[in-house]
């Protein structure tokens, strides 16, 4: 009977050295990337990613930060997941778009070398008030639901 409580002592004393070494790997395992994220690396308090996904706690995306071919774009989304809010920061056009719940377009904001419109669109995104400045010159714009101008200050 001793030597099989010799054995057991033998094995559970191995079992803890083991034990040991998991608890410390997996402790390293996770502090690392922790205090990589809280800064104490080397970018010293800076997140780099080419893509940030911000997540409700139900894990559902209701905004994403990219970098595409154009330049970084920031997109939001409501509580149900549908876009709302467009920020694109392209080089030629940056644009701020601002969408109704079906996902229409219906505030749009740019700026260009060498100017800047606003277009207010309705239910269908299709521009009904149109207004900027180009090349120092203002004008304001209502469209019917073709396109046809209906008022243009100042005229053409």
């Amino acid at each position: 009977m001793d030597s099989r409580l010799d054995i057991l002592a033998a094995e559970v004393e191995t079992l803890r050295k083991r034990t040991r070494w998991l608890t410390a790997f997996a402790a390293l395992s996770l502090t690392v990337p922790a205090l990589a994220f809280m800064g104490c690396g080397r970018g010293g308090g800076t997140l780099r990613a080419e893509k940030i996904e911000l997540v409700d706690a139900k894990g559902k995306t209701q905004g994403i930060l990219f970098v595409g071919e154009r330049g970084a774009t920031l997109s939001l989304n409501d509580a149900s997941g549908k876009p709302r809010i467009a920020l694109e920061a392209a080089e030629e056009r940056p644009t701020l778009e601002l969408y109704d719940a079906k996902g229409t377009s219906l505030v749009s904001l740019s700026a260009e070398a060498e100017g800047a419109s606003l277009a207010i669109s309705d239910g269908a995104g299709k521009p009904r008030v149109t207004q900027g400045v180009f090349q120092g010159d203002a004008w304001v714009s209502v469209l019917d639901p073709t396109g046809k101008v209906l008022y243009r200050a100042p005229e053409e």
